[in-house]
């Protein structure tokens, strides 16, 4: 994968924390395979053990910032080929117009279930469906006040020294008009020990009106340290949103496996 030259970096869009965002994405990276990437698709390998994860993220918009800080969330296996995990977070939302305001975010409750190892040709198969609790904040705008179901399908393939996942996703939010569907196709360079990088294409579009779908370009790295810690950064761009004006996103996150 190229490097991108510091004149590279200073010629993208100027949002807080984007460029150091951008140039610690090309410094960071870990391959620890039961440990998740920053990507916004998934992995299929599941945890070998208890794990922490902390992360800030911010996307930029034409008329609003929306921040979480920070999200939090526990996991581990089940069994060999499952792992649950919990999540929650407090998040934040500064307007153009100067209403800002802000609040805890919906609880998440999700299990992966490793359906096949990858083997020969045969790709690594998963699924994780996870179920959204409308415990956060819905006068605040931060949370969906409303029980919601995602349910992502993944196969990842290793070729050399890199592995592609692609991912379809499902959303349905109950008592609500909004379902969802999304899907991802992500790449990644995994040869070193201790870090890896990649660039991801995701999309997803309102199950009743596919041409308003918003098409998303990322770029992600994670590094290991020591035996226990983890960092892992992304930043992106929306390429195509016919639903609005083009986002900017940067993502910052720690994780600890026991």
């Amino acid at each position: 994968m190229a490097v991108r030259s510091t004149a590279e970096i200073d010629a993208m869009p100027a949002i807080p924390l984007l460029r150091p965002a951008v140039a610690l994405c090309l410094l960071l990276g870990a391959a620890v395979p039961a440990l998740a990437g920053p990507y916004e698709t998934g992995s299929t390998s599941t945890a070998r053990g208890i794990k922490f994860k902390s992360n800030v993220q911010l996307k930029h918009g034409a008329d609003k910032d929306t921040w979480v800080l920070p999200k939090f969330g526990v996991g581990g296996p089940l069994a060999d080929n499952l792992e649950l995990t919990m999540g929650t977070g407090y998040g934040r939302i500064e307007r153009a117009d100067g209403r800002d305001s802000h609040g805890m975010r919906d609880l998440s409750v999700g299990m992966k279930w490793r359906l096949l190892d990858e083997q020969g040709r045969r790709p690594a198969l998963a699924i994780e469906p996870s179920l959204s609790l409308p415990t956060g904040d819905r006068a605040s705008g931060i949370g969906k006040g409303a029980y919601a179901l995602e349910l992502p399908v993944r196969a990842s393939r290793r070729f050399g020294d890199m592995r592609l996942t692609g991912e379809a996703s499902m959303q349905r939010t109950f008592g609500r008009d909004a379902d969802k569907l999304g899907a991802g196709l992500l790449l990644e360079y995994v040869a070193a020990p201790r870090w890896s990088c990649g660039i991801e294409l995701v999309a997803d579009a309102p199950r009743q009106d596919l041409g308003a779908r918003e098409l998303r370009l990322n770029i992600g790295a994670k590094r290991r340290i020591g035996r226990h810690l983890q960092w892992q950064a992304l930043a992106g761009r929306s390429v195509d949103d016919p639903r609005g004006g083009r986002t900017s996103t940067v993502k910052l996150a720690l994780e600890y496996l026991l």
